[in-house]
Protein backbone atom coordinates (compact mmCIF):
# COMPACT_ATOMS: atom_id res chain seq x y z
CA UNK A 1 0.00 0.00 0.00
CA UNK A 2 1.43 3.36 -0.86
CA UNK A 3 2.06 6.07 1.68
CA UNK A 4 -0.78 8.36 0.62
CA UNK A 5 -3.46 5.65 0.76
CA UNK A 6 -2.28 4.53 4.20
CA UNK A 7 -2.32 8.11 5.50
CA UNK A 8 -5.81 8.71 4.11
CA UNK A 9 -7.06 5.58 5.89
CA UNK A 10 -5.44 6.61 9.18
CA UNK A 11 -6.75 10.18 8.99
CA UNK A 12 -10.23 8.94 8.08
CA UNK A 13 -10.23 6.50 10.99
CA UNK A 14 -9.28 9.21 13.48
CA UNK A 15 -11.86 11.57 11.95
CA UNK A 16 -14.63 8.98 12.28
CA UNK A 17 -13.75 8.12 15.87
CA UNK A 18 -13.62 11.81 16.80
CA UNK A 19 -16.96 12.47 15.14
CA UNK A 20 -18.58 9.53 16.92
CA UNK A 21 -17.27 10.80 20.25
CA UNK A 22 -18.61 14.28 19.49
CA UNK A 23 -22.03 12.88 18.63
CA UNK A 24 -22.01 10.79 21.82
CA UNK A 25 -21.18 13.92 23.79
CA UNK A 26 -24.21 15.71 22.38
CA UNK A 27 -26.47 12.68 22.93
CA UNK A 28 -25.45 12.03 26.53
CA UNK A 29 -24.86 15.64 27.52
CA UNK A 30 -22.21 16.22 30.12
CA UNK A 31 -21.55 12.56 30.90
CA UNK A 32 -18.23 12.43 32.72
CA UNK A 33 -17.37 9.14 31.04
CA UNK A 34 -17.84 10.52 27.52
CA UNK A 35 -15.83 13.63 28.38
CA UNK A 36 -13.06 11.47 29.90
CA UNK A 37 -13.13 9.12 26.89
CA UNK A 38 -12.87 12.08 24.50
CA UNK A 39 -10.01 13.55 26.51
CA UNK A 40 -8.09 10.25 26.43
CA UNK A 41 -8.84 9.87 22.73
CA UNK A 42 -7.41 13.31 21.96
CA UNK A 43 -4.17 12.46 23.76
CA UNK A 44 -3.89 9.07 22.05
CA UNK A 45 -4.70 10.52 18.63
CA UNK A 46 -2.18 13.33 19.08
CA UNK A 47 0.50 10.83 20.12
CA UNK A 48 -0.11 8.40 17.25
CA UNK A 49 -0.48 11.14 14.63
CA UNK A 50 2.70 12.83 15.90
CA UNK A 51 4.65 9.61 15.42
CA UNK A 52 3.23 9.20 11.92
CA UNK A 53 4.03 12.85 11.13
CA UNK A 54 7.63 12.42 12.30
CA UNK A 55 7.98 9.30 10.14
CA UNK A 56 6.60 11.18 7.14
CA UNK A 57 8.99 14.08 7.70
CA UNK A 58 11.91 11.65 7.87
CA UNK A 59 10.64 9.97 4.69
CA UNK A 60 10.47 13.38 3.05
CA UNK A 61 14.23 13.70 3.31
CA UNK A 62 15.13 10.06 2.66
CA UNK A 63 12.69 8.94 -0.05
CA UNK A 64 12.48 10.36 -3.53
CA UNK A 65 8.65 10.34 -3.56
CA UNK A 66 8.49 13.84 -2.12
CA UNK A 67 5.20 14.93 -3.70
CA UNK A 68 3.38 11.86 -2.37
CA UNK A 69 4.95 12.40 1.04
CA UNK A 70 3.93 16.07 1.11
CA UNK A 71 0.37 15.11 0.16
CA UNK A 72 0.39 12.52 2.96
CA UNK A 73 1.55 15.14 5.46
CA UNK A 74 -1.20 17.48 4.25
CA UNK A 75 -3.88 14.81 4.65
CA UNK A 76 -2.66 14.02 8.15
CA UNK A 77 -2.64 17.70 9.12
CA UNK A 78 -6.22 18.23 7.89
CA UNK A 79 -7.52 16.68 11.11
CA UNK A 80 -6.03 19.46 13.24
CA UNK A 81 -8.56 22.21 12.33
CA UNK A 82 -11.38 19.67 12.56
CA UNK A 83 -10.26 18.67 16.05
CA UNK A 84 -10.07 22.32 17.08
CA UNK A 85 -13.62 22.96 15.87
CA UNK A 86 -14.86 19.84 17.70
CA UNK A 87 -13.03 20.96 20.85
CA UNK A 88 -14.64 24.41 20.67
CA UNK A 89 -18.06 22.82 20.20
CA UNK A 90 -17.59 20.70 23.31
CA UNK A 91 -16.30 23.61 25.38
CA UNK A 92 -19.22 25.79 24.28
CA UNK A 93 -21.69 23.07 25.25
CA UNK A 94 -20.38 22.70 28.80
Amino acid sequence: MNRLKATIKIATLFFIIGTVLLILHFIFGTSNFIIWLGYMYVWLAAFINSIILILLIVALFIDKRRIETLKSIGVLLLNIPIALVYFQMVIDSL
